[in-house]
This record gives C-alpha cells, sequence and structure tokens, in this order.
C-alpha cells in the first residue's frame, strides 16, 4: 500500500489506520501539506461516546488481567486441569489467557492512546518501533488465541471420535503449543516489515503521526495487501471455524449414537459422558464468542479494502468500537471458564478464599497495630511550655 493514503492490516491492525481517517491529509510524496478540519471527511466521535468507551476500555483491562491471572493460577495448582485424563486442557486455556492477558497489557493501553493522541511513547517519530511491534503482537494474541481453540477441539475430537488411539503426551502437547505460537508469529511477521511512523501536518496540532502500511507502490503493492489480507481472513478466522464446525458435528454424531445404545442400562461412563458434553459446552460458547466479537472488525476491513468504508464518515467510529468487541471477548473468556466449568469454579473459589484470608490477617493486624499506637499515646504527656500542665505538677 503507498504511503499517499491510510492502510490497513488485517482484522488486529485495522486500528492504525482509522486514526489516520481522522488525521487524514492531503500530502504529497515529499512535502506534507497542512489541512483544515473542514476538509477531513470524517466525523468526530461525540464526546459521551468517547467518554462511554474509554471508561468501558478501562474496565475491561482491570478484569481481563485478574481474569487471565486467575487462570493462570487455577491451571498451575490444579493438577486435574493438567491430567492426561483431561487432554491437558487446562495447558491449552493457559495458553488462550496468556494472549488475552496480552492483549489487556500491552495492545489496548497503546492503541487507546493512538486513537486518542495520534502517536505512540517512548521513542521519537512517533516511536517506529511501537507502530511496528504492537500491531505485530495483536495479529500474534489473535493467532494464538484462534490455533489454541483449534488444537484443543481437535484433541477433544480424537478423545471421543477415536477413543483407543494413543493420547498425545505432556511432552507433545507442549511442542503443540509452541508451534501455535510460532505459527501465530509467523503470520504476524509481515506487519514488522510494513509498518512504519508517517510525520502529518494538521493545523492547530503539532506532532501528528500515522502507522501506516508501505507495501509498495500499485499495483503490485495492493496485490500483496490484499494477499495478505485474504490470507489472514482465512488462516486466522474461516478456516478454524469450519475444522471446528465440522469436529463438534462429527462429535454430537458420535455421543448421540452412544447414548441411543445404552439407552435404558447403566454405565459407568455416564460420567465420563457428561463431563464430554460440559466441556463440549464451554468450547461451543468460547468459539462463539471469539467470532462473533471478531466478526465486526473483519467486516469493516473488507468493507474497507474491497468496498468504499474509507468514504464512510462513521467509519473510524465503528472501528473503534470493532476493537473494542475484540478487547471485550479477551476479556469474558477467564470469567466463561469460572460460569462453565467445575474445575475452574473451584479454584477460581479457594483462590478468592485464599485472598479474603490474607485480607483477613492484615484488617487483624492493622487492628491490633492501631490499638497498641492508642494506648501507647492515650495519656497526654505535661509539656513544660504548657503553663497550665506547670500548675498541675506543682499542686
Amino acid at each position: 500500500m503507498t504511503s499517499a493514503s491510510p492502510s490497513l492490516s488485517a482484522t488486529s491492525t485495522m486500528w492504525t489506520n482509522s486514526i489516520t481517517a481522522v488525521l487524514s491529509t492531503t500530502m504529497d510524496e515529499k512535502t506534507p501539506i497542512p489541512t483544515t478540519a473542514a476538509s477531513r471527511r470524517e466525523i468526530p466521535e461525540p464526546f459521551p461516546s468517547l467518554v462511554v468507551r474509554l471508561i468501558l476500555s478501562v474496565l475491561i483491562v482491570i478484569l481481563n488481567i485478574a481474569g487471565n491471572i486467575l487462570v493462570c493460577l487455577a491451571v498451575r495448582r490444579n493438577r486435574k486441569l493438567r491430567s492426561l485424563r483431561n487432554y491437558y486442557y487446562g495447558l491449552f486455556l493457559m495458553s488462550l489467557a496468556i494472549a488475552d492477558m496480552a492483549v489487556g497489557l500491552f495492545c489496548t493501553p497503546f492503541i487507546l492512546l493512538y486513537y486518542e493522541t495520534g502517536k505512540y511513547p517512548f521513542g521519537f517519530f512517533g516511536s517506529t518501533a511501537v507502530c511496528k511491534l504492537i500491531p505485530a503482537l495483536s495479529l500474534v494474541c489473535q493467532g494464538a488465541s484462534i490455533y489454541s481453540l483449534t488444537s484443543l477441539t481437535l484433541q477433544r475430537f480424537m478423545g471421543i471420535v477415536y477413543p483407543m488411539k494413543a493420547r498425545l503426551t505432556l511432552k507433545k502437547v507442549k511442542l503443540l503449543l509452541l508451534l501455535v505460537w510460532l505459527f501465530a508469529f509467523v503470520s504476524a511477521l509481515p506487519q514488522i516489515i510494513v509498518n512504519d511512523v508517517q510525520k502529518q501536518e494538521v493545523l492547530g496540532e503539532d506532532n501528528k503521526f500515522s502507522c501506516e502500511e508501505f507495501w509498495g507502490d500499485p499495483p503490485a503493492g495492493t496485490i500483496l495487501r490484499e494477499g495478505y489480507t485474504l490470507y489472514l481472513f482465512v488462516a486466522e478466522y474461516f478456516l478454524p471455524l469450519v475444522i471446528i464446525g465440522i469436529a463438534y458435528g462429527k462429535m454430537a454424531i458420535v455421543l448421540n449414537r452412544r447414548d441411543e445404545g445404552l439407552q435404558g442400562r447403566k454405565s459407568t461412563s455416564d460420567r465420563t459422558k457428561a463431563n464430554h458434553k460440559k466441556f463440549i459446552r464451554l468450547l461451543i460458547v468460547l468459539i462463539v464468542s471469539f467470532a462473533l466479537c471478531y466478526l465486526p472488525n473483519h467486516v469493516l476491513f473488507f468493507w474497507y479494502d474491497y468496498g468504499t468504508g474509507e468514504n464512510y464518515p462513521y467509519f473510524t467510529i465503528m472501528m473503534k468500537y470493532s476493537h473494542f468487541c475484540i478487547w471485550l471477548n479477551s476479556c469474558l473468556n477467564p470469567y466463561l471458564y469460572g460460569a462453565l466449568d467445575d474445575y475452574f469454579r473451584q479454584s477460581y473459589k479457594k483462590a478468592l478464599r485464599r485472598c479474603a484470608r490474607i485480607e483477613g490477617k492484615a484488617r487483624k493486624t492493622h487492628a491490633r497495630i492501631t490499638r497498641q499506637l492508642s494506648k501507647m499515646y492515650s495519656f497526654r504527656t505535661p509539656s513544660s511550655a504548657d503553663p497550665d500542665s506547670t500548675d498541675i505538677e506543682e499542686n
């Protein structure tokens, strides 16, 4: 994509150009030309919408970090979540929690700051390093999330449809998770190469920068950009969801046939089948949440690249809320575990009870220290500078 127009990367990097649309300028390849606010096609976000969005975004960051820390602690302290009997599914969910926590810690604050100020911190010229890393990190986290869910679904698929086959060992599961993150990183690597900072001159605003993609001159650059867009949509959204849907359909058929075959008879595997169904329900909710929260971003992205989205006056506002949906998905996952999974629910309760005990001990210690200090200073010491105290001493 050329430097003369705002650029959009796939899915999670679309935010880099929405702010460019807000700060849109008419520029030459060498000399930027200042523009006025009247020449902008984008309509600024209403102040109430801005306030509500910022407050909710900050709340989501707090809940995201707290919830995903609970997930990591639950997997670390509960052996059942890491057992072969449960297909090590706690490790896959821990990988997903790390990706979600990275979104809350690194992506959300920088994206919000860039949206509202037009530049990145921690560097000169709008911080080129952050411009390259944050969009790439967003794509890495997105890829790790959907690939972890896909791998976990296939693990459960093998356990239900082919129960007699050998399950993966812990070493192979760790290797699979490593490949998940490696493939997600490779998919996001072009963002580090093509993203760069472009300074813009806007009347009444100093030091405005846009983080844009530079794929080269058209038509080759346009073909590369659109090809990368299509690749990310297929590889990190459409194809995983198709694989997951086929796997769930097959698992549902197998479980229904087993229920019909065992109808009217007691079976020692009833608890196992119930656990299968509960876990499948959890995965379905997680994947539906992922699909719905990421869908607006993909739709807007294709509308921008293949349609007339850049000419729509409310396009930037819609993109901001599409990113809000992505952050919401990262926040929801740990609380869905607690609501739908018994192991996580018990682990959460233990962690909260432990925190309550620590808080109770801290309160008791504080009260004890307060009582001791009040006893020490409850009797006033006579002062030689106080005439009343002198009279009392003489009497």
